[in-house]
């Protein structure tokens, strides 16, 4: 487990963002009943991270998202 987080936090860089700019960012790819589907949060991401290519950066938000989709349902609450 400590070598994915490690992945993540390299692959994201989350560490060195403004907490509040990412919200901003979510807040503004959810639709108006405050849900992402999975090409929203995949936008979003990329947005985030700024890296709209990178293969490793796509499994990574991909695991992301299943892991936020509790209910599986398709989309993440914001």
């Amino acid at each position: 487990m400590k070598k994915i987080l490690s992945r993540v936090r390299r692959v994201t860089t989350l560490g060195s963002k403004n907490a509040a700019d990412v919200f901003e960012v979510f807040a503004t790819g959810a639709n108006e009943e405050g849900v992402l589907d999975r090409n929203a949060f995949n936008r979003c991401f990329r947005h985030v991270i700024g890296q709209d290519d990178q293969a490793d950066a796509k499994r990574i938000i991909d695991q992301m998202f299943d892991i936020f989709d509790k209910d599986g349902d398709g989309a993440v609450d914001f």
